[in-house]
């Protein structure tokens, strides 16, 4: 499993995974995902109760890893996996023995994105309904108080990509690609697609959401939509782990404040998220940490 770092990181600080670079050379490979079981969720403490077909919870040290579980129909997202999910992350938001979330998938894709077999029979009130619910996903996990990190490997298709932009962060391996190929079936990418502007720019979005092409990991590390890429899919576990400990030494008030406030900034005009940063920053010392945590570093920086 991947070791509980936490008090020894609160020693030497934050640090970026080790061999694991920005440039594409694989992390340590001390947990493979051929190491981990095939199929069956594998439970550690406080792993949320979720029982669906499609998806897998395990958890490691303090990592919660959610593994879209269904490789022989691309890991496909339907309507009941999707509100599963929904639950697990809610969950692990709420679970005090859990630092982040890992999102990952089984087989040779991370996932073909939403059930085309429920698209193909769907009336416009089902697709609506698993649209909100694929919504309200992602929602949960732009919005909840830690840190989430899509690890992905293979294809990242239609809604599997505005699940993973949703993430505040992700690795890939270099086998992997993204894409967003609803025009080609007749309809447009909507919901967090509406991330890709942010993640990427303007031109940059245009062209994969008018086209549909494939956005392959080298380039997606250039444009700055993946932070860590890795030789292996095998160590996309490790380095998704890694990222989530980085984050994980700070004070988990702050971390939560700090998704807060960048959702803010995405939805909010310019003057008023600054209004409503200051008044984050005004709750966040009346509640003595922030002078707590400096009178530490000050008294170890003198030592």
């Amino acid at each position: 499993m991947v070791p509980d770092r936490r008090r020894r990181d609160r020693r030497r600080g934050p640090r970026r995974p080790s061999r694991c670079r920005r440039r594409g050379l694989r992390p340590p490979s001390r947990l493979s995902r051929s190491a981990l079981p095939a199929r069956a969720a594998r439970r550690g403490s406080g792993a949320a109760d979720v029982s669906a077909p499609g998806f897998a919870v395990e958890d490691h040290g303090r990592i919660r890893a959610v593994w879209l579980d269904r490789p022989e129909r691309r890991n496909a997202l339907g309507v009941s996996v999707i509100t599963a999910l929904r639950t697990t992350m809610a969950e692990a938001m709420e679970d005090s023995a859990v630092d982040g979330v890992v999102l990952l998938g089984r087989g040779p894709h991370f996932s073909g994105g939403v059930d085309i077999t429920e698209m193909a029979a769907a009336s416009e009130a089902d697709i609506l309904r698993l649209i909100d619910a694929l919504r309200e996903l992602c929602a949960t996990a732009r919005r909840g108080p830690k840190p989430v990190v899509a690890a992905v490997h293979g294809g990242c298709v239609g809604g599997a990509f505005e699940l993973a932009m949703a993430a505040d962060l992700r690795v890939a391996s270099e086998d992997a690609w993204f894409s967003l190929p609803e025009v080609a079936v007749g309809m447009p990418s909507v919901i967090d697609a509406a991330l890709l502007v942010h993640h990427v720019g303007l031109g940059r979005a245009r062209e994969l959401l008018l086209t549909g092409d494939r956005l392959d990991a080298r380039r997606a590390l250039e444009w700055g939509l993946v932070t860590v890429l890795v030789a292996d899919a095998g160590d996309l576990l490790e380095a998704a782990a890694m990222l989530v400990g980085r984050i994980a030494v700070n004070d988990p008030a702050a971390i939560a404040q700090q998704k807060e406030l960048i959702e803010e900034w995405l939805n909010l005009p310019l003057e008023e998220a600054i209004a409503r940063s200051t008044a984050a920053l005004g709750r966040a010392f009346a509640t003595g940490v922030p002078q707590r945590l400096c009178a530490e570093r000050r008294k170890r920086s003198s030592t």
